[in-house]
């Protein structure tokens, strides 16, 4: 049995599959179990397969202030500010975690932190506003 994890916009998934034969597949997402099917290239009559890279469009957010930045998309482990906390420019102020490792994640500025807009549990792309520093 294979274990995943899948993230469909920002919610993620535990799933499980299992091969069945002959093209089956349990699938279960989540401890609801469902049987697949899938069937051959043959069957539907493909003469060509080829990946499809979904479009990704930026997120555009605008901020005032001085911006700490995702540095790599990650998801959010911990944040160690709130809104009215004082920082250093050495400072720690959130840990993203990616590819399977724990990313420290520094102020970069001194200052008064604004505004945090990401939350414990939160999905980032690179270069994503995370927190402002006034």
């Amino acid at each position: 049995m294979a274990k995943y994890k899948v993230r469909v916009g920002s919610k993620e998934f535990n799933v499980e599959v299992k091969e069945k034969g002959e093209g089956t597949y349990v699938v279960n997402v989540e401890g609801k179990v469902v049987e697949v099917k899938v069937a051959s290239t043959e069957e539907l009559g493909v003469t060509e397969v080829k990946e499809v890279k979904p479009e990704v469009k930026p997120k555009v957010v605008s901020v005032e202030g001085k911006v700490v930045t995702a540095p790599t998309p990650g998801k959010v482990i911990e944040l160690k500010v709130k809104p009215g906390d004082t920082v250093r420019e050495n400072d720690v102020v959130a840990v993203l975690e990616s590819m399977k490792m724990s990313i420290e994640i520094y102020a970069g500025y001194s200052g008064k932190v604004k505004e945090v807009l990401v939350k414990p549990g939160d999905f980032v792309d690179l270069g994503q506003p995370m927190i402002v520093i006034e």
